[in-house]
């Protein structure tokens, strides 16, 4: 009875060292993941107890790690390469359109019948459109092939806002819509002047292309945490379907039948803010539409 008693004991004691070097591993695997996601390593995961299951789960867990890594490889040089091309493409085609606008402007200054000076004008319209569009992918092309890190300053976020609210007004009137901005004090952060400008200028063209009514801008000061967000709201037409997680995706334009939009404009304003270490959401409540972006505070 005591023999039996002990090696009782005994194989309880080697279950439990057992199954501690179990979890000790099991928690190193778990250290390797996490440290080769953080450092974007491509290192495989290594063990150090020679148990079947443990090897032959580790073994699996590699493979897929290289097959992730593979994929995460292609798609890099997938995006490098589409970027590429847009830039390429935006190089070829400004030129002659340049070209063919100002001709067209020369045709204008010239003595022509009525119904030729239509014809030109529908013409120069058009031409300014795809300028607009070449330039917005050159842009998109441009800022997604910037790996360096953006100097940001001490800007006055209220001034920078309500000054290009203010170059907008008469675009704005020309559509009969108006700003609104909630002004409720002098807010300072780290920004990048000229970036923070561009953001603005998409969000207010972005309302321009769809709304429904008044454009409302705010700033608030998050509380607890060293932010400060910006939002641009307005409402939307009904036969205008928005996703608000889709309208950051590059070509995303919503469901609506005459969408000038490239799809481009809201992609780029996700990448500038994520150039000055903020972040930017969107959410549709109602006939609302309104998107937030973070800055950080000075």
């Amino acid at each position: 009875m005591v023999i039996a008693l002990i090696c009782t004991i005994i194989i309880c004691i080697i279950l439990i060292i057992y199954i501690i070097c179990i979890k000790m591993q099991l928690g190193g695997i778990k250290s390797q993941l996490d440290k080769r996601r953080e450092e974007e390593a491509s290192n495989p995961v290594i063990i150090s107890i020679k148990d079947k299951s443990i090897e032959e789960m580790t073994v699996s867990l590699n493979k897929t790690l290289r097959q992730e890594n593979a994929l995460r490889v292609s798609q890099e040089i997938k995006e490098q390469e589409f970027k590429n091309l847009v830039t390429n493409i935006s190089h070829d085609i400004r030129t002659p359109l340049a070209v063919m606008k100002g001709y067209l402007q020369l045709m204008g200054r010239t003595e022509i019948d009525k119904t030729t000076r239509e014809y030109l004008e529908i013409c120069l319209k058009h031409a300014s459109g795809m300028e607009k569009i070449i330039k917005q992918f050159f842009e998109y092309s441009y800022w997604a092939g910037i790996e360096e890190e953006i100097p940001l300053h001490k800007t006055n976020i209220t001034n920078l806002v309500t000054e290009v609210m203010a170059d907008f007004i008469p675009v704005f009137e020309e559509n009969n819509l108006k700003m609104e901005f909630e002004d409720t004090g002098i807010y300072y952060g780290m920004a990048d002047k000229e970036l923070l400008r561009r953001i603005m200028q998409n969000l207010l063209r972005n309302s321009l292309q769809h709304a429904a009514g008044n454009v409302k801008v705010y700033i608030n000061n998050i509380d607890k945490k060293p932010l400060l967000e910006i939002s641009v709201q307005n409402p939307v037409v009904k036969e205008y379907t928005i996703d608000a997680k889709q309208v950051f995706n590059r070509f995303y334009v919503g469901k609506q039948e005459r969408n000038n939009s490239t799809g481009l404009g809201l992609s780029i304003v996700k990448m500038l803010v994520e150039h000055m270490g903020g972040e930017v959401s969107a959410q549709v409540e109602g006939d609302i539409f309104q998107i937030n972006f973070t800055i950080k505070k000075f």
